[in-house]
């Protein structure tokens, strides 16, 4: 899977050691979640035999709890 294209702040996170979340639409339209960390980018989350969540919102509050519940504090973009 190709990695998207990061912004700075998410660049010097990532150089830092941190990850990455992507909200990321996909045709659809659905969504799901990317995480990316050195250079590695997988789908993180998508509902269990679906391809990605039929709501934006709920893809973005799930990144949003994965994020506030891990210790190395990801960044989520929505």
């Amino acid at each position: 899977m190709d990695t998207p294209t990061l912004t700075a702040t998410e660049q010097e996170h990532m150089a830092k050691g941190g990850r990455v979340f992507i909200v990321d639409e996909i045709p659809g339209p659905l969504w799901r979640v990317l995480m990316v960390k050195q250079g590695t980018c997988k789908v993180l989350l998508k509902p269990d035999g679906m391809d990605g969540y039929s709501d934006k919102q709920y893809a973005i509050d799930t990144a949003h709890c994965i994020a506030d519940l891990s210790e190395d504090q990801p960044l989520v973009r929505e």
